[in-house]
């Protein structure tokens, strides 16, 4: 679970980057770096919320 949502962040910094670096002057590394890990924890949030709903729904 924890390695599925490191590579949803790396690629969703990899994305940023990559569409500042073709469309803006400038690329904002902190930003990036910053929505990357929030990318990450909202994966592992919900991740985790299916894995507690399928448990519960299981033991019905």
């Amino acid at each position: 679970m924890i390695k599925e949502s490191v590579t949803y962040g790396v690629i969703f910094y990899v994305l940023l980057s990559a569409w500042q670096a073709l469309f803006e002057p400038q690329i904002l590394w902190i930003n990036n770096i910053g929505f990357a890990i929030v990318a990450l924890i909202v994966y592992l949030i919900l991740e985790w919320f299916i894995k507690v709903y399928k448990a519960r729904k299981n033991n019905k």
